[in-house]
């Protein structure tokens, strides 16, 4: 029998690829004194071959324009690299 563990995460504090596997860095947002910013904390870190990142990449975007087209949340405007150069 498979355990299933469920890792809460507030957001990824950092995606890396070290030999050949794809380390995600979960952060969850840690309390401060009032009037501070939230600090982002690591909470976990979620390892996968290449090819796995890649499928779960294409997955997570099939589900983020089935929200836009739900209108549900917006897409976000890329950002334009040359903006702030001229």
């Amino acid at each position: 029998m498979v355990t299933i563990n469920s890792q809460f995460a507030d957001e990824v504090k950092r995606i890396g690829l070290v030999n050949g596997t794809v380390r995600i860095e979960l952060g969850i947002l840690a309390a401060t004194d009032e009037g501070q910013k939230p600090s982002l904390e690591p909470s976990g870190i979620l390892v996968m071959s290449l090819e796995s990142f890649l499928r779960s990449a294409a997955t997570i975007d099939t589900f983020r324009e089935e929200l836009v087209a739900k209108g549900l949340v917006q897409r976000e405007a890329k950002p334009n690299p040359l903006e702030g150069l001229r």
